[in-house]
């Protein structure tokens, strides 16, 4: 379980880290200095601080595209800190607007893992690669489903019940 929890936090590091480097992603920066501070505060692993960022920043003005990212960038906080609930609410905000948002898909896949519910989180992570099928961060996220589903432990417990 450590394992998994472990892998989850890194995974959501690394899409928000991949967020600042511009690879996949699009980084808050510009006119709103608290969702800059706040994806920065989140790259660096403090999550509460750039939740409370990100959040101060959704308050003010804000173009379309800076709260899409923003909104994807609490998704993952929330998921790297383990409340996958409030994860998953967001992530669902966000499809709600826009149902080919593959960040969305992949930030949503791995609060599913987080919360043990490794059907929905493949089920979103094919329905990300499916939009956006060269994603290194929905790739890497397969890949820890896939590990998790062949797993032993895993297994038994899904004979068992």
């Amino acid at each position: 379980m450590l394992r998994c929890i472990t892998s989850l936090v890194l995974c959501a590091a690394v899409f928000i880290s991949t967020a600042a480097s511009g690879v996949e992603n699009r980084l808050v920066l510009g006119a709103n200095p608290n969702l800059s501070q706040g994806a920065f505060e989140l790259r660096s692993g403090n999550f509460e601080e750039g939740i409370r960022l990100t959040f101060l920043g959704l308050k003010e003005s804000a173009s379309a595209r800076d709260r899409r990212a923003a909104m994807n960038n609490l998704c993952a906080g929330y998921a790297a800190l383990g409340s996958y609930d409030a994860a998953i609410h967001i992530c669902n905000i966000i499809l709600a607007k826009n149902e080919r948002d593959w960040r969305a898909y992949n930030n949503r896949a791995l609060a599913y893992m987080g919360a043990g519910d490794l059907d929905q989180a493949k089920s979103d992570v094919d329905k990300g690669l499916a939009i956006n099928p060269g994603s290194k961060n929905l790739r890497l996220a397969a890949d820890l489903i896939d590990e998790r589903l062949a797993a032993p432990i895993f297994k038994e417990a899904v004979f068992r019940w």
